[in-house]
């Protein structure tokens, strides 16, 4: 199994998972806009022995604090 940074060709299966998993949902666009613009943002995906992913999660680092922003298993 391996955690690595979330890149902007896993927006659409963690989209689908986070669909999958939440009665709220984030928007695909606010994935893309963590990804890209927010400075603050670190998002992580967990990938399987085969590949697939497994779970992701994101969280806003400032100064000497973390704030997890979402998380989710499949």
């Amino acid at each position: 199994r391996m955690i690595r940074e979330m890149t902007m060709a896993d927006i659409a299966a963690v989209s689908q998972m986070e669909q999958r998993l939440f009665s709220s949902p984030w928007p695909r666009d606010s994935f893309r806009y963590e990804l890209q613009e927010n400075p603050y943002s670190h998002l992580f995906v967990a990938e399987d022995e085969r590949g697939q992913l497994i779970g992701y999660a994101g969280v806003w680092t400032t100064f000497d604090q973390a704030q997890i922003t979402t998380i989710g298993v499949d």
